[in-house]
């Protein structure tokens, strides 16, 4: 996979990767039927107050590491840091976009060092997630 990523400067923005949360892919994240909780089974989320499941953060932090890929390539997967306060919940036929924006480039001997400020909005363009990212390549 090819990426312009030594060619990023502080101040650019990566190209945003959005995701549509349904519940069939909650199911199938959380492997029900056979695992049921507040993620994937409507009964047991109104048994806890809950109208309906409501989806895991870390499900909907992929459409980060899949903005992160694109732009970074393989090394995003293998030599990252992600840190991240999530901020609202996300339910079945939502959606989110993840946003990233290089805040830093460290060039060091062998390999160069991104900061970077991302976060996630839902479909109302409300900030759900927000934190930092750091990638070498």
């Amino acid at each position: 996979m090819e990426t312009q990523a030594s060619t990023f400067e502080p101040g650019n923005q990566l190209q945003p990767e959005s995701l549509t949360i349904t519940l069939d892919r909650m199911k199938a994240y959380e492997n029900w039927p056979q695992e049921k909780n507040v993620h994937c089974d409507e009964e047991f989320a109104k048994s806890v107050g809950f109208d309906q499941p409501i989806c895991r953060a870390v499900m909907f932090s992929g459409a980060l590491d899949k903005m992160l890929y694109k732009a970074f390539g393989p090394a995003s997967l293998q030599r990252n840091n992600l840190r991240l306060k999530y901020l609202k919940m996300m339910l079945p036929g939502e959606t989110c976009v993840a946003h990233g924006t290089i805040t830093e480039k460290q060039e060091q001997e062998n390999h160069i060092v991104y900061s970077l400020e991302v976060w996630l909005e839902n479909q109302e363009q409300e900030k759900i997630a927000a934190g930092t990212a750091r990638v070498e390549i």
